[in-house]
Order: C-alpha cells, then structure tokens, then sequence
C-alpha cells in the first residue's frame, strides 16, 4: 500500500499570514448560464461573470482577531488574498463582504469572513 501526502490549505490576507484560522475554504463560481429551449430543454451555456469566494474561520485570542476582517468589512477596502492549494495557489483583489464575530457560553470567542474577488484560476 502506498502513502500518500495530503496538502493542507493555507493562506495570506492582506499581507498577513494567517495562522489562527480554523477553517478555510474557497469557491469557484464559473459564471456560465443555462441557455434552455421550449422545444429541448437545455441546449448550452453562455458566458456570464464569475467570482471566486473564499471563507475563512478563525479563532480571536485575547489580543483581537490576527487579521483586520471586519475593519476591511466596514471601510469598503480592496484586500489582496493568496489561497494555497498544495502546490498551486490563486492570487487576487476583493472583498470582504461579510464578518461574523461570536461567542457561545464556555466557548472561544471566533469569527467567519466572506472574500469574493475576481475569476481567476489556481496556478503554480
């Protein structure tokens, strides 16, 4: 039986590299729409505008969150994002477009941010 290794997602916002995320995750919207006919149904695609959405999660120790999540959030501010995928990794400038920050009794204190920048594939 062969071992595999497996890759581990990681990333950088807005220069920072982030090392207290609890969980990532990125996608891909292509854009295409449905062209469907009366008479057959689906007969192709056209192309539209695409977008690819990155989640982050994250834990905030005492000293805040290690990113600027909700104060991009709140100014409107363009944020570069690198995604890492193994060996490729996507490279763009977006929005953040939602922050969540909450806490649950006996809980951390964490966060969810929302990133969508431009369609763009992941490249070495």
């Amino acid at each position: 039986m062969a071992q595999n290794d497996f890759a581990k997602l990681g990333s950088i916002f807005a220069g920072n590299a982030l090392a207290k995320v609890t969980s990532l995750s990125m996608t891909t919207n292509s854009g295409l729409q449905r062209v469907d006919t009366i008479g057959e149904g689906l007969s192709g695609f056209t192309s539209g505008t695409g977008d690819v959405t990155i989640e982050f999660g994250f834990v905030i120790p005492i000293g805040g969150p290690e990113a600027e999540f909700q104060e991009h959030c709140a100014n409107h501010a363009t944020v570069e994002v690198e995604f890492f995928v193994g060996q490729k990794t996507y490279v763009g400038k977006g929005k953040v477009m939602t922050c969540t920050i909450s806490q649950s009794v006996n809980q951390a204190a964490e966060g969810k941010c929302e990133w969508v920048g431009p369609l763009k594939p992941i490249e070495i």
